[in-house]
């Protein structure tokens, strides 16, 4: 009997290592050197370290008024993939996956609702230009080519995910940062940088990117004859994902404005050091909460939720850390003007604990519910935006400071008014 008895736990030990390679070599398989995880995941690292240099010499090589002039136009023209994307990339790569025969007619329709919105949004921020900041007006014409390249390659892309093609975004995201890099470079020793030309830079890099995805439209499959032709946006029944996003991302973007408005170049050009430097630490949580939203829509929310908080908090204190010791080589990397300043971009740094936390909240609610998640997005966002708009014009960057941790109390508030309802079924 015990040598039965030790044979079948014998055969138990033996299954339990079976299922342990064949989960290791599944692992390895999704985040492995020829997965589209490792490849997207790398290259949106790589390329984000790239802008940062970019960035770095861009400082080094131009004035602070002009650096802070390429800042606020730079944040323009990044704020406008608020309104012409707005989920609609991710819809592509539902829609595609869904229906891969149709797959033109998708980018068809999707192309021509973005471009539109680019085009009406560009129009909008040249008469904003015109009556607030005419210094900046010639950034203009590189700031619309740029936002029209980045429009054609990440619908282009986004349709490229869905078949499981990702080396061929990868390989453009990074090159087009490093043809920014290589850019500026030559332009500072050449001719010598200015902030028009470091946005020509970031112009033609993207430009090239439209062109090479376009190019590569040939790899998709084409459409079979009797197929219904899509004529109509995916996008348009995702309003709330649209208007969450919108709210969400319109932070980082619109804070340098209203620093702009105060009249100090310093502080808009901290903010776009400090904001880049935080932007680089919360990839790798934003990267996590892509991966794993297929996971914790089917995991209980309440269990997956407090977990995920646990490990984002114990994150963003090892990043701050982290953070805290890069920021003293900002005047090696960015300039000895802005040794003043590292006090306060240390100060800046302190946010990425609530924007970590939001975004994990974010993440895990998005997976359970819409509305949810656009419940969530507006608790963060709305005491950011009123301490932003309220007292950047007499405490400067500490307004966005004391919004981020306003903001995670909120939310935090309404986290728990929620999950209490749901433990007890009231509405």
């Amino acid at each position: 009997m015990n040598r039965f008895r030790s044979n079948r736990e014998e055969c138990a030990d033996v299954a339990d290592i079976s299922k342990f390679a064949i989960g290791l070599k599944n692992f390895f398989n999704l985040i492995g050197p020829r997965s589209g995880i490792f490849n997207l995941s790398s290259a949106k690292l790589l390329a984000s370290a790239v802008s940062v240099l970019v960035l770095a010499n861009i400082s080094r090589n131009t004035r602070i008024d002009e650096f802070a002039r390429f800042v606020v136009v730079l944040g323009l023209g990044a704020a406008t993939s608020l309104i012409h994307d707005g989920g609609r990339v991710l819809s592509v790569t539902r829609a595609v996956a869904l229906s891969p025969s149709e797959v033109r007619p998708i980018l068809r329709a999707v192309l021509y609702s973005r471009l539109r919105l680019a085009i009406l949004t560009n129009l909008g921020i040249l008469a904003i230009l015109i009556t607030t900041l005419r210094d900046s007006i010639p950034l203009v014409l590189p700031m619309s080519i740029s936002v029209l390249s980045t429009v054609v390659y990440t619908t282009v892309f986004g349709a490229f995910r869905a078949v499981g093609k990702t080396f061929e975004e990868a390989i453009t995201e990074v090159a087009s940062r490093l043809g920014v890099l290589a850019g500026v470079t030559l332009a500072s020793r050449i001719v010598g940088l200015s902030d028009v030309r470091a946005y020509w830079c970031y112009s033609l890099a993207d430009l090239f990117a439209a062109a090479f995805a376009l190019r590569l439209l040939v790899m998709l499959p084409s459409r079979r004859a009797g197929n219904g032709v899509v004529t109509r946006d995916p996008a348009v029944n995702a309003l709330s994902n649209l208007f969450a996003s919108l709210v969400g991302g319109l932070v980082f973007r619109t804070t340098p404005l209203f620093l702009a408005a105060r009249g100090r170049s310093e502080d808009v050009a901290t903010f776009a050091i400090g904001s880049r430097i935080l932007e680089l630490a919360l990839v790798p949580v934003g990267l996590h909460v892509g991966l794993s939203v297929g996971k914790f829509a089917m995991a209980e929310y309440r269990k997956v939720l407090l977990r995920q908080i646990y490990l984002c908090l114990v994150y963003g204190v090892l990043v701050l850390t982290a953070l805290v010791l890069v920021t003293y080589l900002v005047p090696v990397l960015f300039g000895s003007a802005y040794q003043p300043y590292v006090g306060m971009i240390q100060l800046l740094m302190t946010t990425v604990i609530p924007h970590c936390c939001a975004l994990i909240i974010f993440g895990v609610s998005f997976a359970q519910s819409s509305r949810l998640y656009l419940m969530f997005t507006l608790s963060f966002s709305i005491p950011v935006y009123l301490f932003v708009m309220v007292f950047t014009s007499k405490i400067g960057l500490n307004a966005f400071v004391l919004g981020s941790w306003a903001g995670l109390l909120v939310l935090g508030v309404h986290l728990l008014v929620a999950t209490h309802h749901t433990k007890t079924g009231t509405p």
